[in-house]
């Protein structure tokens, strides 16, 4: 149970990094325009995009499906709701509901461009996407980590494409160190609002 929650935990981790990082580096950089925000900024309220994939933590996979729907849109911020279930083997879904704010600007190190007119392929459609890169050190200079005075390094890379609400086409994350994270999340479907 314990490697069901970190697992849990460390998806939402994954969707929410952006966010978190930007915040506590806002005051120190002038900001930059978020791609997230203009790839729902752009959407009608009420369009859905479901992901899924996988994540291995600790020796154990999860599956997760996310089904996230845009709620509201401001000047600076868009609101989602985001469905998630994640499913261990031989055990019970675990569903959870949250809303998520993504901010109109954002860090420069969480919308760092790594190239433009990466095609991928999910679902059997092809998209051009593209790619954005965000590390982190997790544990430097006081931050929380489950392991206490251990440094770890979390990668998150999305390829993003204007094809797509949202953006996001694909999701890879990992970390380094002495807590092993590997999460791949993919595209399944978009339900344009009516």
């Amino acid at each position: 149970m314990i490697a069901r929650i970190a697992v849990c935990l460390g998806f939402a981790f994954v969707l929410s990094c952006s966010a978190c990082v930007a915040l506590a580096q806002a005051a120190a950089t002038e900001l930059v325009a978020n791609p997230l925000f203009t790839a729902w900024a752009n959407q009608k309220l009420g369009t859905i995009v479901v992901h899924s994939g996988s994540s291995k933590n600790i020796g154990l996979e999860v599956f997760i499906e996310t089904v996230t729907t845009l709620e509201s849109i401001a000047a600076d911020e868009v609101t989602l709701r985001v469905e998630q279930t994640v499913t261990e083997a031989k055990k019970d879904p675990v569903k959870s509901r949250f809303t998520q704010t993504i901010a109109s600007k954002v860090h420069p190190d969480q919308a760092r461009l790594l190239a433009n007119g990466v095609e991928v392929t999910v679902g059997g459609n092809t998209y051009l996407c593209a790619a954005y890169e965000s590390v982190k050190v997790v544990g430097e200079s006081g931050g929380a980590t489950t392991v206490p005075s251990v440094p770890f390094g979390i990668s998150h890379r999305q390829f993003m494409s204007d094809q797509v609400p949202g953006g996001i086409v694909k999701i890879e994350a990992h970390t380094d160190g002495p807590i092993a994270m590997k999460t791949i999340i993919d595209l399944v479907e978009i339900r344009p609002a009516k």
